[in-house]
């Protein structure tokens, strides 16, 4: 992913004079201009293998296949060791370390003929579907690899497509329950405490469930959704768009406030299985929406402010009145966001809360964004500082892996980036976005 910024707008340079200092580094932020977006999703191999193993595993009998879970993971590692371009099965085989006759039978599964590639592809906002399958089958009984870090997700959107075939009650719940197990064991292996569980409607505030919650200098309340918007995206529709957003990571969003609304309401959050989140009128709270698929642009700070502003201040609506109907759950979520602010300000005595104050503790990113943190930083205090550095930093770069890199080359020169470092720090302790230029 990149993004240039290639200047600032403004109507006059008395414009930029007359904002009040504390307001400056929001206002830098929602004035940057963008030259050009590129979003190229990656992923890689061991999120791909563990998806497969959280997510698809659990039900693999069911699917009668001619091979065996083991197998199939084979053959997904094999095809990271592939470069791209044109293969045969003994090829692919030999890369799986698995009989050519298991091969055929996965590459049935898994590979797309060319005539069904990108046939509804005619402009630029066409729908494309090259990079939904790994292998694209040829007439001369040869496969196109592209790269697996672009298309190895579908080795686990095939197989999720093939569980959504036979009607397995409760899927969806089920899965996402899986998700949060998976994420829950990666903490428990970096050393990272966590509380979860369900509290119940108490103090005039709603029951609840907190899918994770850390506590380090602050309350970090994340919730985890299965829910993707890259299809919606790709179709370039933005009526699905929105509701995808309204049944995903805005309606994390909702929960989380919730969860700081009961928590200030109550002192704490006492949950069903005695863990208890302590309150303190000193304390930040957090608000992390982590979504199983890439999120691209969403998962940048200016798009997330962009949202949420959106959610707390107006609404979103379509001409087609037939369509307003899909929008139904988004808006109830932004009622209930709403709701929950106006609550918070009675309890802290104040008549309008700030709308930089709402939206600088909320951050949208990926699941795989998170594991690559803890498994690059491979230590609870180099987890926990790029997290912060999340939160605060809103430079409009789109690429949270980058921050992981630079936190890693501080660890090889901290003397070189002190200063930037004081920096981080600053920002988050005084809440405001740092935008870095240079």
């Amino acid at each position: 992913k990149y993004l240039d910024i290639c200047g600032f707008f403004a109507k006059s340079s008395m414009e930029y004079a007359m904002i009040p200092r504390e307001e400056y580094t929001y206002y830098i932020v929602d004035e940057q201009i963008y030259e050009k977006m590129c979003f190229p999703m990656q992923y890689s191999c061991r999120y791909v293998l563990g998806s497969l193993k959280a997510l698809i595993e659990p039900y693999w009998n069911r699917m009668n296949k001619n091979y065996t879970f083991i197998d199939y993971c084979k053959l997904v590692e094999g095809s990271y060791r592939l470069r791209g371009g044109r293969f045969n099965v003994k090829q692919i085989s030999k890369e799986s370390s698995l009989p050519v006759y298991k091969t055929k039978f996965i590459l049935a599964d898994v590979a797309k003929s060319f005539m069904d590639i990108n046939k509804k592809f005619v402009d630029f906002v066409s729908e494309s579907n090259f990079l939904i399958t790994p292998f694209i089958c040829l007439p001369n009984r040869t496969y196109l690899f592209v790269d697996a870090h672009f298309t190895g997700i579908s080795y686990y959107l095939i197989m999720q497509e093939c569980l959504n075939k036979l009607g397995i009650k409760d899927l969806y719940f089920e899965q996402g329950h899986n998700l949060e197990k998976w994420l829950q064991d990666e903490m428990q292996q970096c050393g990272i405490s966590y509380k979860t569980g369900s509290y119940p409607a108490k103090g005039g505030c709603q029951e609840g469930e907190c899918d994770i919650v850390l506590e380090n200098n602050g309350v970090y309340f994340l919730e985890l959704k299965k829910q993707s918007v890259m299809r919606e995206f790709n179709e370039v529709d933005d009526v699905p768009l929105w509701s995808a957003l309204g049944r995903g990571m805005l309606h994390a969003q909702a929960q989380v406030f919730n969860h700081e609304l009961y928590w200030r309401a109550n002192k704490g959050i006492t949950l069903n299985n005695g863990d208890f989140i302590a309150y303190d009128d000193n304390t930040s709270v957090y608000k992390f929406s982590i979504c199983f698929s890439e999120y691209a642009f969403l998962s940048s700070k200016a798009f997330t402010r962009m949202l949420m502003s959106i959610m707390f201040t107006g609404e979103v609506n379509t001409y087609d009145a037939n369509r307003q109907k899909e929008l139904a759950k988004l808006h109830k979520d932004a009622e209930r966001l709403k709701y929950n602010v106006q609550e918070q300000n009675a309890l802290l005595g104040r008549t309008v809360a700030d709308l930089n104050e709402l939206i600088s503790p909320v951050v949208f990113c990926s699941l795989q964004q998170i594991l690559t943190a803890m498994w690059c930083m491979k230590s609870k205090t180099g987890f926990y500082e790029v997290l912060r550095e999340w939160i605060c930093r809103a430079d409009a770069n789109l690429d949270l892996y980058l921050l992981v890199l630079i936190k890693l080359a501080q660890k090889e020169n901290p003397e070189i980036n002190r200063v930037y470092s004081s920096m981080v720090e600053m920002a988050f302790k005084h809440k405001t976005p740092l935008t870095v230029i240079s």
